[in-house]
């Protein structure tokens, strides 16, 4: 009797190690699936400047639409009808 009882214990210990190994494996393949549809691309290092930011004329990095370095006050601004 205490045998049986032994190698039961020993039974379910063992069924829940392996559900426990099986669940960590499910739960990386999910995590790989989510990061997969999740991810995300870096943006360039392009140093983008915004509306009003100090810039190089020569060297323009205002980025958004309608935004160019200005030759006279080296600053970004907007140039409508470009």
């Amino acid at each position: 009797m205490k045998t049986s009882v032994v190698f039961v214990i020993a039974g379910l210990a063992l069924l829940s190690v392996a559900c426990y190994a099986s669940e960590l494996k499910e739960q990386s393949s999910i995590n790989e699936v989510l990061s997969t549809i999740f991810h995300f691309e870096q943006p360039e290092e392009r140093d983008c400047l915004g509306f009003m930011r100090k810039c190089i004329p020569d060297n323009d990095k205002c980025c958004r639409p309608n935004l160019v370095c200005s030759r006279t006050h080296k600053w970004c601004k907007y140039v409508f009808g470009k």
